[in-house]
């Protein structure tokens, strides 16, 4: 599950999400929290992350090795896009 910036594919709800993620997520966590600068970086790292696409590229390139030496690779089958493409779920 990651956060990433609707693309312009998600229309006028994309549009919306991506106002709420740039503008009002930093303004409201910082008030409720006090910590302001926490909630600039999220914002910026989800503008800063991959597309899905790219996303699940980079993960389908990583190898990991098993205790056992085996090597073992990740597939993405599915991108499902929820909260109008601000929500990814990689399977």
């Amino acid at each position: 599950l990651e956060f990433s910036e609707p693309g312009e594919e998600a229309g006028i709800m994309g549009a919306a999400a991506r106002f709420f993620i740039r503008y009002a997520v930093p303004v409201i966590g910082a008030i409720i929290s006090g910590a302001p600068r926490d909630y600039m970086h999220l914002q910026n790292s989800i503008k800063d992350f991959p597309s899905p696409l790219e996303f699940a590229s980079i993960m389908e390139g990583l190898t990991c090795t098993s205790a056992n030496g085996q090597i073992g690779t990740f597939e993405v089958e599915k991108i499902v896009q929820m909260n109008f493409g601000s929500v990814q779920l990689y399977l």
